[in-house]
C-alpha cells in the first residue's frame, strides 16, 4: 500500500519547486521584468512541473497509474489565465500520447482534461476577482470536483475499478 509514497513525495517536490519557489524567486528578484515575461517564465515553470510529474508516476492498486500533473494544470490555469490553460492542456495531451500511447488511459485522460479545461475557463473570471480567502475556497472546491470527475470517468466509463478499493479512492482524493 505504501510503495507509492516515494514517487508521490517526488511529485509534491516538483510542484513546490516549480509552482511556488520559482515564481516567488522570479517575482522577488526580477522586478524589472515585464508582467508578460514573468507570465511566460511561470508558464515554462508549470510545464516543467507537469512534465516532471508525468515522468515519475506512482501506481496505486493493480493498474492505476497516477501523478500530480493535474495540480500543476489547475494552479497554472487559475493563476496564468485562459491562454496558459489552453497551452497546458494541449501540452499535456501531446505528452500523454507520447508517454503512454493510445489506450483507455489516454482517452480517460483526454476527456477529463477537456472537462477540467472547460470548467477552468468558466470559473476563471470569478477566481480573478475573488479575495485571497475566497480563491482558496474556489481552488479547493474545483480540486474536489476534478477528483470526483476523474474517479467517475475512470470507474464508470473506462471500467478502471477504482471505486472498489476504498483506500485507493481516499488516497486519490487527498
Amino acid at each position: 500500500m505504501y510503495a507509492y509514497i516515494e514517487a508521490l513525495l517526488l511529485n509534491m517536490l516538483f510542484l513546490v519547486v516549480f509552482l511556488l519557489f520559482i515564481p516567488h524567486f522570479i517575482e522577488t528578484n526580477f522586478r524589472n521584468l515585464s508582467k508578460e515575461k514573468k507570465n511566460w517564465i511561470n508558464l515554462a515553470s508549470v510545464l516543467i512541473a507537469m512534465i516532471s510529474c508525468m515522468s515519475f508516476p506512482f501506481e496505486i492498486g493493480n493498474e492505476i497509474i497516477m501523478d500530480l500533473r493535474t495540480v500543476a494544470i489547475i494552479i497554472g490555469g487559475l493563476y496564468l489565465g485562459r491562454k496558459a490553460s489552453l497551452i497546458l492542456t494541449a501540452s499535456f495531451i501531446i505528452i500523454r500520447l507520447y508517454l503512454g500511447g493510445l489506450g483507455s488511459g489516454f482517452f480517460a485522460s483526454v476527456i477529463s482534461s477537456l472537462i477540467i479545461l472547460g470548467v477552468l475557463i468558466l470559473i476563471l473570471d470569478v477566481f480573478e476577482k475573488a479575495s485571497r480567502r475566497r480563491r482558496i475556497i474556489i481552488a479547493s472546491s474545483f480540486s474536489l470536483f476534478v477528483s470526483l470527475i476523474l474517479i467517475f470517468i475512470r470507474s464508470i466509463l473506462f471500467n478502471h475499478l477504482m471505486i472498489s478499493d476504498f483506500k485507493v479512492v481516499i488516497a486519490f482524493l487527498l
